[in-house]
């Protein structure tokens, strides 16, 4: 998957481990992914 404000390539996230279970992750906005610069606001 790609940034879809920047087209970086998304990497899982370190604190939910990619959204396994988890609703609440605050570090990704629940999506398990992560921009390297937009963090969990990569969405548009």
């Amino acid at each position: 998957m790609k940034c879809e404000k920047c087209h970086r390539d998304l990497y899982i996230c370190q604190i939910c481990k990619g959204n396994q279970g988890s609703l609440s992750c605050s570090n990704c906005k629940n999506s398990g992914m992560v921009c390297p610069e937009h963090g969990g606001y990569w969405r548009r």
